[in-house]
């Protein structure tokens, strides 16, 4: 029987810090578009992991190729994220119940904020085993878990009105750079999906101070998170 698949995928480096060492058979292998995989596999469950680069369009790209070559049976996206909602803090979990595109904007055409025109879906649930999993997992390494929705958009939000008018149009807990594109890929190609998101930030006037000195933290977490993850999937699946 092949082996069940799940893929990875981080904007930045930092972001998966510690899988390959948590991997057997690690190895580095290049694909197309310029991606580069981290694999390797955990009793017999494969991982297939790749940085896809900060922003929409690269997580896009980035998950197109894995599913396309790697035809998970799930994938996650792990990484660090700025904090919108009242009460959210520093370091905090975020397990997505949805996604949304908060920068998607086609009023002038009379949609709402966040419709993609011409699709049936603009909100991406995630997949409830995987929000279970991911929750289970945050819990028991001690973390405070929220599950809600992410924002995303080609914007660090790093001000008070960039942060309060995102929470109030999407009700979302937290906003970040990629989630919303890489869900709509996994929902255009029926992939589960879950974004795990560690907060480096509370989206203010000093965010990217804040980022500077929180980011490597927040990201180990949410790995912690992952590995947790495939750790139980093989479990589960052995």
């Amino acid at each position: 029987m092949a082996k069940q698949c799940i893929a990875v995928i981080a904007a930045e480096e930092q972001e998966l810090q510690g899988l390959a060492e948590f991997l057997e058979d690690a190895r580095k292998e290049e694909g197309p578009a310029g991606c580069v995989f981290l694999t390797g596999s955990v009793g017999e469950v494969q991982v297939a992991a790749m940085r896809c680069g900060i922003g929409k369009v690269n997580a896009a790209i980035g998950t197109q190729v894995l599913i396309d070559l790697f035809h998970p049976q799930a994938l996650i996206n792990v990484g660090s994220a700025g904090a919108i909602a009242p009460g959210m803090k520093i370091y905090d979990i975020v397990v997505s119940q949805d996604t949304v595109q908060h920068d998607m904007n086609v009023t002038g055409l009379g949609y709402a904020r966040g419709v993609i025109p011409d699709q049936n879906e603009s909100l991406f649930p995630a997949d409830p085993e995987l929000i279970r999993m991911a929750q289970e997992a945050g819990r028991d390494e001690g973390l405070s878990v929220h599950t809600g929705r992410i924002a995303s958009g080609d914007l660090f939000v790093a001000g008070e009105e960039a942060r309060t008018k995102i929470y109030e149009r999407f009700d979302a807990l937290c906003a970040e750079m990629e989630g919303a594109a890489l869900a709509q890929a996994c929902w255009r190609n029926r992939v589960p999906y879950v974004v795990i998101r560690s907060m480096s930030d509370t989206a203010g006037e000093e965010a990217g101070v804040s980022y500077a000195e929180f980011s490597a933290k927040a990201a180990a977490q949410a790995v912690e998170i992952l590995k947790h993850m495939i750790t139980v999937w093989g479990g589960k699946r052995a």
